[in-house]
C-alpha cells in the first residue's frame, strides 16, 4: 500500500484461526439446516459453534434423555441377580422421588412374591419394545 507522499506501508495483517483455544476441543464438520445454523448463530451470539455448545450444554443441565428407537424409555425400579431382571414400576411411577420408587418396588416385589434377597433393586432406564 502507497502513501500519498509515496511512502509504502504495510497492510494491516488479519489475524487468521480461531478466537481462542479450547480446551480439549476437535474440529468436526457437521450439516445443518438454515434454521439450526440461524438458532446456533443466535445462541453463539455469532458463533456457530459457540452455539451449538450453549445448546448441549443446556440439553444435558434439563436431563433431557433420547427416545429409544422403535419404543419409548422411563425410570423404573427393577430387580436383578445379574443375570435376569423383572421391572417393578410402571411407568406412572417414574417421575416418583427415588425413596418412593424404592417402596413401590418393594410391594410390587412382596406382593408377587419375588425374593428380594436373592438380588438387588435398582433404578434405571426402562424400555418398552
Amino acid at each position: 500500500m502507497t502513501t500519498k507522499e509515496g511512502g509504502v506501508v504495510e497492510a494491516p495483517r488479519k489475524k487468521v484461526g480461531p478466537k481462542f483455544k479450547l480446551q480439549g476441543g476437535q474440529r468436526k464438520q457437521v450439516f445443518l439446516d438454515d434454521a439450526s445454523v440461524a438458532e446456533a448463530k443466535r445462541l453463539g451470539k455469532g458463533e456457530v459453534s459457540a452455539g451449538i455448545r450453549i445448546a448441549l450444554q443446556h440439553t444435558a443441565e434439563s436431563g433431557f434423555k433420547q427416545p429409544s428407537v422403535g419404543g419409548r424409555t422411563f425410570r423404573a425400579a427393577y430387580w436383578t441377580d445379574g443375570q435376569s431382571d423383572v421391572c417393578l414400576t410402571t411407568e406412572e411411577h417414574s417421575e416418583l422421588p427415588e425413596h418412593e420408587l424404592l417402596m413401590e418396588a418393594a410391594r410390587q416385589a412382596r406382593d408377587s412374591g419375588l425374593v428380594i434377597g436373592a438380588g438387588q433393586i435398582m433404578i434405571g432406564d426402562y424400555r418398552i419394545k
